[in-house]
């Protein structure tokens, strides 16, 4: 290729930028993989190992925290499942400490990671102590609880039987024995009970050497209970001999509760040696943590001090190849200005409408092939103008297209004229025909109305005839209660005629008695006095009886009255009603007629609307004629006024395209 050539010569200034680009990308690389060796170290060896000592650290804290529920079970069932949990923890942490010491590392790193573990074998050492040392105050723990409870049990039992032998004692020094004994009792169980409250060795202990100065009082108080009150002493010698061993005995309440504690302290004592053997351990991870920290810092100032010496390098060769790029942009423009200036000139002069010059550049280069081309389009638009100026003569043919269809549209508004009159003739017609039903409408609206007028009356004295039979209903359920109450009172005249019969039984039973007791006591009788006088009470019952029944009758015959009277209104009503039907069958005949009325008017308007209609076929058929010449005149109007804006629209921008440009003179 030319050095002459435009193009050549920029290759040839980007072959020489892109060298120098080269050359700085592959100092780039070089620095760059001198930079990530120290990134890859930091990320294979230093990150991993922050990591893993923070999960080896996490680890180490979940086996301390799993401990805090399973020193918090109440109950030794539940030991277990927080059992499992510490064993799963101690596991996963085993494992995370089994990385470090698969691991190869330097001497330093390899000497925390023995002390590391070392001190977790402390640690699961220690838990497995943890364990029993729980495990059995727990078991200590609740036995102690249930003795304590029998102890309560056994002194509440006791306590009942000495007040209720102190209740049931007969003489004072009975009394003041069980006193005695109750008093000594009460002092011992409280301090007993303040023991049971404690758990403070100490405060035990001065306690229990409390219990030993209350023995010897409480003893010489159950001799002289023993001698003086022997009964009820074997009453309670049982429950008295189970309480004191409860407190005195090794395996009591007491010794029981003394040895809780102590294990309690041994079990804390533990736990404290337990979180020095987890600080130990922890101060052990950090340190390694911070070994990898300290590796990490010192590979990242490296690769710092790296990142800035490429920087330097980087940014001396990017202002090389800026000044380098510069001179070769500098040489091209120039190489450029001249053609592109004449090329320029000649295209303003063509946007302008100007195609009488052309662009006057020889030179056998890119530029030179352009200017080439720019001139072979200033002929093809010559060229093309002269035949828009040709084709102007076809606009006079496309006139007289028009014309012809104007005639034709002429044409058919005339027929369209014809027709129109012919419809106005029709409309004439049916506007007689629509005036003769008016007139037949009129009079038939006036006999439906007087038809409608007929059939409110017959509606209205069918109501009134509706009112009656109602009333007569209500007249006729007054009898029928009436009738029922005659009933009630019948019934109840019944039962003081069954009153009547009984007294009457019963009169002569006495009457029969007073007379036997007459025959046997002769003269000394007095039975029959007493005989005369119940007599003498039925009878003025039987009397009351009567007047009873009197009223009752003048009830019924009150009643009786009433019902007559009730059923004659309901006669009378039956005859309104019957009057009431008389005239609605009236008003109906009066109905049945305007009926036929309106019948013979609903034929003559039928023979009008028959005649309207054949008139109507006659106006559709007209219109259809009339819509289908306006449909062909609308398309032929449509056609010749598209025409002609196709034609004004070509004649304006033809006539505006020729006037712009400018043509060579022949």
């Amino acid at each position: 290729m030319s050095l002459t050539s435009l193009v050549s010569r920029v290759y040839l200034g980007f072959s020489l930028l892109i060298l120098t680009i080269i050359s700085a990308s592959w100092f780039s690389i070089y620095t760059n993989q001198e930079i990530n060796a120290r990134i890859n170290i930091i990320t294979q060896q230093s990150t991993p190992l922050m990591i893993k000592s923070a999960e080896l650290n996490i680890a180490l804290l979940n086996i301390n925290r799993s401990l805090t529920p399973y020193f918090s079970a109440i109950y030794v069932d539940e030991l277990d499942a927080y059992q499992s949990d510490i064993n799963a923890a101690i596991s996963v942490y085993q494992q995370q400490l089994d990385w470090f010491v698969s691991a190869n590392y330097q001497a330093e790193r390899n000497g925390l990671v023995s002390n590391t573990s070392a001190s977790s074998n402390k640690i699961v050492t220690k838990i497995e102590e943890l364990y029993s040392q729980n495990y059995q105050y727990l078991d200590t723990k609740d036995f102690s609880q249930y003795s304590q409870s029998q102890f309560q049990l056994l002194a509440g039992q006791l306590n009942e039987n000495l007040i209720t032998a102190l209740s049931r004692s007969s003489t004072t020094a009975e009394q003041q024995v069980i006193e005695a004994v109750l008093a000594q009792m009460s002092l011992l169980l409280a301090e007993a009970n303040e023991a049971f409250a404690l758990q403070d060795m100490m405060e035990l202990r001065s306690i229990t050497r409390r219990f030993e100065s209350r023995r010897e009082r409480l003893d010489a108080a159950i001799t002289t209970f023993k001698l003086q009150v022997p009964t009820t002493y074997s009453r309670v010698e049982n429950l008295m001999t189970r309480l004191l061993n409860e407190i005195y005995e090794d395996n009591g309440a007491v010794a029981l509760h003394l040895n809780t504690q102590e294990q309690a302290e041994t079990l804390v004592l533990s736990r404290a040696e337990f979180e020095t053997y987890i600080d130990q351990t922890l101060l052990t991870i950090d340190a390694l943590a911070d070994n990898a920290v300290a590796m990490s810092e010192q590979l990242a100032l490296e690769s710092t001090q790296q990142a800035e010496h490429a920087r330097i390098g980087v940014i001396t060769i990017a202002l090389l190849s800026v000044l380098f790029a510069t001179l070769v942009g500098m040489h091209i423009a120039r190489m450029i200005r001249t053609p592109s200036q004449l090329l320029e000139n000649a295209l303003e002069k063509v946007a302008n409408k100007d195609l009488s010059s052309c662009v006057n550049y020889k030179i056998n280069n890119e530029f030179g092939r352009v200017a080439k081309k720019v001139n072979l389009v200033i002929d093809h638009l010559s060229y093309m103008l002269k035949e828009l100026i040709q084709s102007s003569t076809a606009l006079n043919k496309a006139s007289l297209d028009n014309q012809s269809i104007s005639e034709a549209l002429s044409s058919d508004i005339d027929q369209q004229t014809a027709q129109t009159i012919q419809v106005a003739a029709a409309m004439e017609q049916i506007e007689l025909s629509i005036t003769e039903i008016a007139t037949s409408t009129n009079e038939t609206l006036s006999i439906v109305t007087q038809a409608v007028e007929s059939s409110n009356s017959g509606q209205v004295s069918m109501n009134d005839n509706i009112e009656l039979v109602e009333q007569l209903s209500e007249k006729l359920s007054f009898s029928t209660k009436t009738i029922h109450q005659l009933e009630q009172e019948s019934s109840s005249i019944e039962s003081i005629l069954d009153v009547i019969a009984g007294i009457s039984d019963q009169t002569n039973l006495l009457a029969l008695n007073a007379a036997i007791e007459a025959a046997r006591a002769g003269e000394q009788g007095r039975g029959f006095s007493v005989v005369a006088d119940e007599v003498r009470v039925l009878a003025a019952k039987t009397n009351a009886s009567t007047q009873e029944i009197q009223h009752k009758i003048n009830q019924l015959q009150h009643s009786s009255n009433l019902a007559v009277v009730q059923v004659n209104e309901c006669v009378n009503f039956m005859k309104d009603c019957i009057v009431q039907s008389g005239h609605v069958n009236d008003s109906l005949a009066s109905v049945h007629d305007l009926l036929g009325q309106v019948e013979s008017r609903t034929h003559q308007i039928a023979s009008a609307t028959t005649e309207q209609q054949s008139v109507s076929q006659e106006v559709t058929a007209n219109i259809s004629g009339l819509h289908t010449l306006a449909v062909r005149n609308t398309e032929r109007a449509k056609e010749l006024a598209s025409h002609s804006q196709s034609l004004e629209v070509m004649a304006e921008h033809q006539a505006k395209l020729s006037g712009q440009f400018q043509l060579v003179k022949a």
